[in-house]
């Protein structure tokens, strides 16, 4: 098994090896860690509901994050991606 499969890598485009057991194991890696959003590629998110209240996962300063990454593309500034979410999904189609 390629090392990032181990990882929990938040874009599976960036796996190693891509079949469905790497997938199966990074989505699930990513769900215990309370990372609900995985993404593949750039318009495509997976997500999985937890059944549960996550805090801080659709807050106003979450949305800023993604906004000012967003703003940040368009200018040219080096802001940090703050990872996959529906936020991002939604600021790419803005």
């Amino acid at each position: 098994m390629h090392p990032t499969c181990l990882l929990g890598v938040a874009n599976l485009l960036e796996l190693g090896e891509f079949d469905e057991g790497s997938l199966l194991h990074t989505v699930r890696t990513r769900f215990v860690s309370n990372k609900i959003y995985t993404s593949i590629g750039s318009p495509i998110l997976i997500s999985i509901n937890p059944y549960q209240k996550l805090k801080d996962v659709f807050t106003t300063n979450v949305a800023k994050k993604y906004r000012e990454h967003s703003l940040g593309l368009i200018n040219g500034s080096n802001i940090e991606d703050p990872g996959p979410h529906l936020f991002s999904v939604a600021e790419g189609s803005y």
